[in-house]
């Protein structure tokens, strides 16, 4: 974000500061346009580049897990913790120990316990694992929060505080919360940014007000934003475009309310103009529009919330200087506003007054805009740039604008993984396609051929094509191959394995060999699969009508078409219930109910699909014993169902027959339901649980009652997937080819080699011990099958 755009006079302050800053600065211009009211003042420093333009041959492969732009520098986030920075670096922004500049992603500090970060105009923000707050780079106005104005080029920390929970960065001020809910700001503050009420910088943490209900907060370049608990939003500081959304163009030091509305979710702030998001998924703007930065075909400033591309539902957004990004709920992303540079990624330089789609890739997962140029995430781990690169914070190695997105090289995906926890065992897939397994096997369900108990994770076979597994509470196992083929074994008392027969397997079995399939969910004592053409098919017990062929009356040793020949876009199996999300997003149902867990406003068991709801925007569903959990599009989660442990995360304790939405969450990405717990699985790669943690299968550090709203895992790693069980969790961590798992570890299946029990993630990662292929898209091309067609798995996530 553009901290420089203000009136003529705070820039030329702006430039004798910096100029002070840095004796290396020998070039600065100072540009004023648009209708005379706005100006823009572009710092560009001919500073040397001290790092080669070209990435060295054989570098090693990063993952990216979080992005961050500023004012001509980029910092990523891997999940291994560490951070990698590049671009302009004269007040040390990049932490590098140096003030030289580099094109190519370079190694701030040797730490890698790094789990969040926002990056400033010439400084950035980061917590690490264990709660506590680093900040570098400039230090002007004490955005550094240290207690001092000067600037660091290697991180250091703010307080001894080890409570932090989220942080934002604006242009001279930052901004942070704590796990109390109570919200802190620090630096520039002579438009009221800080919101404490008063006018002044201060180079330490104020707290903002008494409130203890903040949710997130985000920073503009001069004001700045919060959700809260309840769904309200607030805005704060500098007021001159409308960008607090008050209806008014005064400057505010303390928060006020935006509007009325109860249901946003989260917010962005740009240099002068605020997005925000819905619960229903629509995108809002409000503020200065010179460039077409809101999106609603015009060039006229809003002083309220307007509607921003009604055609779509959008999951999140960024605002930056005089333009904006988002991704839209099928992954797309589109872009709008100022485009002098390229920073748009259309192919152009033209102004967009309305969203244009960047390029056609649909697994866009997050995104950071600089000052100028923008980086974003794909699902696969790898980070693509495009814009302004002056000071090469584009990252390909050169210093050539990017009017489309490039690829950064040395920072690649890995191939996909997946886990699956069930009574007392649990499976994982390395990315080589080797399959593991660890905990209970008395009826085969580990696979390796025998029933002995394994606690720890032991090798299945030679195969090397596994993309995903399933596990039941029952005691059998399912499995999906590259080329489309399925597979079972375990227990067998009902048929639930498929093969005709009800004789336990000790090894993988094929499921019927003229079909081909792309997902598989395995119930308690029933299985459940998508064929390639998109229909459902069930088998094994049906005495609660799980397997939604209209009738309780048989068993299926066989697939049975569940539900007609509907195309579905996903599903998920319970204990004796399923869930189904159609290609037109509306979620179905089926099975027993006793507990209101079909979600139809009653607790009468259904042997036929029934409609939950009306809505249209149901992305993701996980299934436990007598509950059900859901994402919707804009990654709000919805519970309904058996409440008696807490399992729905509402704080009543109270069942519901109709889902309901939990309050209090941030941006989920994935869930996953235990038999009367539920996990879920945020954007910024926390894990969250509520309900029964008799056996510490929470995570949070304990045994203790059940728990009635979500807590967050005690340690506050970075994760990247997480399966249930009965009454334990597994859960992949950022770091790569490792396991962690909390709960019951009776028959070892937190597979850390003891048969003792655990209250956090944390207390062992598992390794999973592989040799990384030396191609990366030879292991890639494994799956998905082109013949076959893509797939959705569960669990899966790049690492």
């Amino acid at each position: 974000m553009d901290i420089l755009q203000r009136s003529r006079s705070q820039a030329n302050i702006f430039v004798k500061r910096l100029c002070s800053w840095h004796k290396s600065l020998l070039l600065f211009f100072l540009l004023a346009f648009y209708m005379g009211t706005i100006y823009r003042a572009f710092c560009v420093a001919l500073v040397g580049l001290a790092a080669t333009l070209l990435p060295r041959a054989g570098a090693a492969q990063i993952v990216a897990q979080t992005l961050g732009g500023g004012n001509g520098h980029s910092v990523l986030l891997t999940p291994d913790g560490s951070l990698r920075a590049w671009g302009y670096n004269a007040s040390g922004q990049l932490g590098i120990s140096t003030t030289a500049s580099t094109s190519s992603p370079t190694p701030a500090g040797t730490a890698t316990t790094y789990a969040q970060l926002a990056v400033g105009a010439f400084h950035t923000v980061s917590l690490r694992a264990n709660g506590t707050l680093w900040t570098w780079g400039s230090n002007t106005a004490g955005q550094l929060g240290d207690g001092t104005t000067t600037p660091h080029p290697t991180p250091g920390q703010v307080g001894t505080a080890a409570t932090w929970k989220q942080v934002a960065a604006g242009g001279l001020h930052s901004l942070a919360l704590r796990a109390d809910g109570t919200l802190w700001a620090w630096g520039l503050n002579d438009d009221g940014q800080l919101g404490i009420g008063t006018y002044g910088s201060t180079p330490v943490p104020v707290q903002v007000g008494t409130g203890t209900t903040w949710l997130s907060v985000a920073a503009g370049s001069l004001h700045s934003l919060a959700v809260r608990a309840d769904g309200t939003l607030w805005a704060w500081g500098r007021n001159s475009s409308g960008q607090l959304g008050d209806g008014t163009t005064t400057t505010r030091n303390a928060p006020i309310q935006v509007g009325t509305a109860t249901t946003w979710l989260s917010v962005a702030g740009g240099t002068d103009h605020t997005l925000a998001l819905r619960a229903d998924g629509t995108l809002w703007a409000w503020g200065s529009n010179a460039t077409g930065q809101l999106g609603d075909g015009s060039t006229s400033n809003q002083l309220v919330p307007v509607p921003v591309g009604t055609g779509r539902l959008w999951r999140q957004m960024w605002a930056s200087n005089g333009s904006s990004t988002a991704i839209a709920a099928d992954g797309t992303l589109w872009a709008w506003g100022y485009n002098g540079y390229g920073e748009l990624g259309d192919g152009s330089t033209t102004q967009r007054l309305s969203p244009v789609q960047v390029g056609t890739a649909t697994s866009w997962v997050s995104v950071s805009p600089g000052n100028y140029h923008t980086l974003a995430l794909q699902a696969d781990g790898s980070v693509w740039a495009w814009g302004f690169n002056f000071y090469g914070q584009v990252g390909d190695g050169t210093t050539s604008n990017r009017l489309i997105p490039v690829q950064v090289p040395g920072v690649a995906g890995l191939p996909t993984r997946s886990t699956a926890a069930g009574d007392q065992h649990s499976l994982a897939v390395r990315p080589d396609g080797r399959l593991l397994a660890w905990g209970l096997n008395d009826h085969g369900q580990l696979g390796d051929g025998t029933s002995t108990l394994h606690a720890a994770p032991t090798l299945i076979g030679i195969e090397q094509s596994w993309v995903q597994v399933a596990a039941s509470t029952y005691g059998h196992s399912l499995g999906l191959r590259a080329d489309g083929t399925l597979w079972a074994w375990g227990r067998n008392l009902v048929g639930e394995l498929g093969d005709g027969t009800t004789t336990d397997r000790l090894v993988p079995t094929q499921v019927g060999s003229t079909r081909r399939w792309r997902q598989v969910w395995a119930g308690a004592l029933f299985s459940l699969a998508q064929a390639a053409d998109g229909t459902l098919w069930a088998w094994g017990g049906n005495f609660q009508a799980q397997l939604g062929t209209g009738t309780t009356a048989t068993t299926s040793l066989v697939p049975v078409l569940a539900s007609g020949s509907t195309v579905w876009r996903g599903a998920e199996a319970g204990a004796a219930h399923t869930l189904a999300v159609r290609a037109d997003g509306t979620l179905w149902a089926w099975g027993l109910n006793s507990g209101g867990q079909l979600g139809d406003g009653t607790t009468t068991t259904r042997p036929t699909i029934a409609q939950v709801g009306f809505a249209t925007t149901w992305a993701t569903v996980s299934a436990g014993g007598l509950h059900s959990t859901a994402l919707q599009a804009n990654g709000s989660l919805w519970t309904w169902g058996d409440n008696t442990t807490g399992q729905l995360g509402d704080g009543t304790g109270t069942s519901r027959a109709a889902p309901a939405l939990v309050a209090g969450l941030a941006v989920a990405t994935q869930l996953a339901a235990g038999t009367s717990y539920s996990v879920v699985l945020q954007a910024n790669g926390t894990l969250w649980s509520s309900g029964e943690n008799a056996v510490g299968q929470l995570g949070d550090g304990t045994i203790t009652t059940p728990r009635l709203t979500f807590t967050q895992e005690v340690s506050q790693s970075v994760w990247l997937a997480v399966a249930a069980g009965d009454r334990h969790a597994v859960a992949r961590p950022s770091a790569a080819y490792r396991v962690a798992s909390t709960g019951l570890n009776n028959t070892g299946q937190l597979g850390d080699a003891t048969l003792a029990n655990a209250t956090r993630y944390d207390h062992r990662f598992v390794p999973l011990p592989v040799i990384a292929a030396t191609s990366v898209s030879a292991t890639l091309s494994l799956y998905p099958n082109p013949a076959i067609g893509s797939a959705l798995l569960r669990g899966a996530a790049p690492g």
